[in-house]
């Protein structure tokens, strides 16, 4: 939202810059490199600058000079991402709505000198107007495929460090692929495999069979041969370059000579035309008088359409004081206590803090607590309605009058549900609202809330930071492998003794039902209670092995910047090893010892999770936890994960236990939907639910039961991505019934139609078999035989790819092909 909003307001301001100043012809037109004065002009002139200065920049002086200066080179790099590229379907850019035109200094002398077209035999004859349409059309499609001369484009990583990374990140509204890392450069000489610069062809290389697309346009357009029109491109390379017209630069020397438009050379103008020339199936914009086929896709004639009145048109005609600039920030449960209270204070109390946008989760429906909030939109119809009641009622909370709407999609998942109450809206608030319901008859459960019922009753009071009771101080303590300090677990035990015969007998008032339930018996009990310190010092062992992870990548990062130099990207990492070493010691976040042991289900936490996997982010000392069943989709190899405004990528597994170990088990699977695993897949002859044999069945030999993963940044968040990109995978659920479930049957009349069965004590197995595109078109049988992801598990730099992808190199490779799973325990209602 924030990325859309900027980039609409750097077009605005580009618009009525350009108006504004008079550039609103071809003969009077503003050259690139000035476009970010302009548009910084016209934004100050609206009392519209946005606060582009790093937080803690100077403000004052030559220093705060300095700064105006890099917005405004970021805004002409805005401009030049603006006119290169081809067609934004979603977005269309300013060229593309009409309202700004470009063109190339000089362009209509060429076209009207018949000298200069005395060896283009095909062109010579040729009017003015056509030659100049030619030329128009050349150089558009050089420019598009961001073969622009500038050093914003020359030099990417130069650009990043100097401008893009001194401004604020809520001013950024470019497309992660500019700058991009080769620039762009034509040539028929230079190999495509340059390491310097991305090649693009221009009549094609000697020998090839691939014609570019200029060579194709003229193919079409003047119906002449291949070689005829490769003749036609070579010879206007030739005259664009010649050094009296200057319209491409030639660089490079013999055998290696290659073609770009200089910036100073592209002019651009606002555009008042209503009817402009369009191709109806890509949507490029062709600044030419004539129709002619569409250089682009080469396939449909462009044809001249009314542009006017069209939303983006307007939007970007729109004076810029008439719209309220937007900054949005994630409200979610990712973020700790006191990071969503500052976004609460900054929205609420403090009136000259540009953030006026919450974009809120589900799970905070009942985290929101703004007295002044006066209008919320519901991006779908929530799914009851308590869960509405919940959500509009954060607005007007201090009676004031207040607006709530509710987006109703057409599309996606949601687009029946949405649709049903777009009909029926009434029904929303209708109908009663059901009490929460929650079960405890579940072991793991039961266990998590005996450990609490345990903590309170021995009155022992855990320390909030895992230093003050782990021994963690220096490296023999790692060697050690942080153990608890001493008398810490003695203490503990001595006090649960002391408080035993209370602990039993609270545990069995307040448990009495679910411990019958689940089949837990006295000497169950007595064992949990007995056994609480043990398992308080193995509910660390999580701890301690990420700790040990982070300090040997610690140690290989500083060794390896004391003998070889690191990247600004293994300093990013080191920096965020350091601070997630401290805020293991410390307590912070995630970290703090209550919150820790509710992660990992030794005590009960919100929504119950337990064994939850972890994403790591490589830049971040952040984690982020998920049920793995859920994980098992959103963390899976190469899938997009959006955290912080940004979008990374999981990039490889990170094995929980110490030394990178990991254990491969097999799996076999019943069509009634139960499972079998290791020991059992060899005795299993038959499937003791449904009773079918089970000896043609396919055995899966390599299944590892996902692991926490890494991510690493790819990109910011940004306008491009209408929706959250997602790979599919298609991820199977198996359950294995407890033998005390209890079933019933339904009939309809006297006939038995279906068979109920309920079980307290059921294990469940989610099995991912790979993409989904892959697997979309297979057979049944080549289903089962999917080898799913090629698991590749060693060290820090080894990626988990698809197969289609291929292998990476690593040091010690050992690769696998298989399917990751997650294995659950809980309760089960089955159909």
């Amino acid at each position: 939202m924030t990325d859309l909003d900027r980039r609409l307001h750097f077009r605005r301001a580009l618009y009525h810059g350009l108006t504004e100043t008079g550039h609103t012809t071809a003969a009077n037109s503003l050259s690139l490199p000035d476009a970010g004065r302009i548009a910084f002009d016209a934004m100050k002139r609206a009392g519209r600058v946005p606060a582009f200065a790093r937080q803690g920049g100077v403000t004052v002086g030559r220093a705060a000079g300095a700064s105006e200066a890099t917005y405004k080179k970021y805004l002409t790099f805005g401009a030049i991402g603006e006119i290169s590229g081809y067609a934004y379907k979603k977005q269309p850019t300013l060229e593309m709505t009409g309202l700004v035109s470009v063109t190339y200094d000089g362009i209509a002398e060429v076209a009207a000198k018949d000298e200069f077209w005395s060896s283009i035999a095909l062109l010579a004859a040729q009017p003015a107007q056509t030659r100049q349409d030619v030329l128009q059309v050349f150089l558009d499609v050089i420019r598009r495929s961001g073969g622009i001369k500038s050093d914003c484009l020359e030099k990417g990583e130069d650009f990043r460090e100097e401008v893009i990374n001194r401004l604020h990140e809520d001013v950024l509204f470019h497309s992660e692929s500019l700058p991009p890392y080769r620039p762009t450069v034509f040539s028929d000489e230079l190999g495509t495999d340059n390491k310097y610069f991305s090649v693009r062809r221009l009549a094609g290389a000697p020998g090839s069979n691939h014609a570019p697309v200029l060579v194709r346009w003229f193919r079409r357009q003047m119906q002449i041969d291949r070689p005829t029109a490769e003749d036609l491109v070579r010879g206007l390379t030739a005259l664009l370059s010649h050094p009296e017209i200057g319209l491409l630069l030639k660089n490079g020397g013999p055998g290696r000579y290659h073609y770009q438009i200089p910036e100073g050379r592209i002019l651009l103008y606002a555009s008042s035309a209503v009817h402009i020339r369009v191709c109806p199936r890509c949507r490029s914009k062709w600044e030419v008088t004539t129709d002619i086929c569409c250089p682009a896709c080469i396939k449909t004639t462009v044809r001249s359409e009314k542009v006017a009145g069209t939303y983006y048109r307007t939007e970007y005609q729109t004076a810029l004081g008439d719209r309220q600039q937007l900054l949005a920030v994630e409200h979610t449960s990712r973020l700790s206590a006191d990071e969503r209270r500052s976004y609460e204070r900054r929205f609420d109390k403090e009136p000259q803090d540009p953030l006026n946008v919450l974009v809120c989760t589900p799970t905070m429906e009942l985290g929101v607590d703004i007295a002044g909030l006066s209008a919320v939109h519901l991006r779908n119809v929530p799914p009851s309605p308590a869960n509405y009641a919940q959500r509009q009622g954060r607005a007007g909370r201090h009676g004031q009058s207040s607006i709530v709407t509710t987006f109703c999609g057409t599309y996606g998942r949601y687009s029946t549900h949405d649709q049903y109450f777009f009909r029926f809206p009434e029904r929303i608030i209708s109908g009663a609202i059901a009490p929460p319901l929650f079960l405890l008859d579940n072991r793991v459960l039961l266990e998590a809330h005996l450990h609490a019922l345990v903590l309170e009753l021995a009155d022992y009071r855990v320390l909030a930071k895992p230093k003050q009771f782990l021994r963690i101080a220096n490296d023999e303590d790692v060697q050690a492998g942080l153990p608890m300090m001493d008398g810490v677990l003695n203490e503990i035990s001595a006090k649960v003794e002391a408080a035993k015969e209370r602990i039993l007998a609270a545990a069995r008032g307040a448990f009495a039902a679910e411990l019958a339930n689940v089949g837990f018996t006295d000497h169950d009990l007595e064992e949990v209670v007995d056994g609480f310190a043990v398992d308080f010092d193995h509910a660390f062992e999580r701890f301690r092995d990420e700790y040990i992870r982070l300090q040997d990548e610690r140690r290989e990062l500083e060794a390896k910047s004391a003998h070889q130099g690191i990247t600004k990207e293994d300093e990013i990492r080191r920096k965020a090893v350091v601070d997630r070493l401290t805020d293991m010691r410390e307590g912070n976040g995630d970290f703090y010892t209550y919150r820790y042991l509710g992660n990992v289900g030794f005590l009960p936490n919100y929504a119950f999770p337990r064994r939850a996997t972890m994403v790591y982010f490589t830049d971040r000392k952040e984690s982020v936890a998920r049920h793995p069943a859920i994980a098992l989709r959103e963390f899976a190899p190469l899938n997009t994960i959006y955290y912080r405004r940004q979008r990374y990528q999981v990039v490889r597994a990170q094995p929980r236990a110490r030394g990178q170990a990991h254990h491969w088990s097999k799996l076999k699977v019943c069509e009634c939907g139960n499972f079998f695993m290791d020991d059992q897949v060899a005795q299993a002859a038959a499937c003791p639910v449904c009773q079918s044999t089970l000896m043609g069945t396919h055995t899966y030999e390599h299944v590892f039961e996902l692991p926490d993963m890494v991510a690493r940044r790819i990109g910011r968040t940004s306008a491009e991505e209408e929706e959250r990109s997602r790979r599919g995978f298609i991820v199977s659920p198996y359950y294995r019934p407890d033998p005390q479930a209890v079933s019933w049957a339904m009939k309809a009349g006297d006939q038995e139609v279906a068979k109920v069965s309920y079980s307290s004590a059921a294990c469940c197995c989610w099995l991912t078999k790979g993409p989904e595109r892959r697997m979309k078109w297979a057979s049944a049988t080549a289903r089962s035989a999917e080898p799913g992801f090629p698991a590749m598990i060693v060290s820090r730099s080894t990626l988990i790819q698809t197969a289609a992808t291929g292998a990476l190199p690593g040091p010690n490779l050992r690769t696998s092909t298989g399917r990751f799973c997650s294995i659950t325990r809980g309760t089960m209602t089955s159909c």
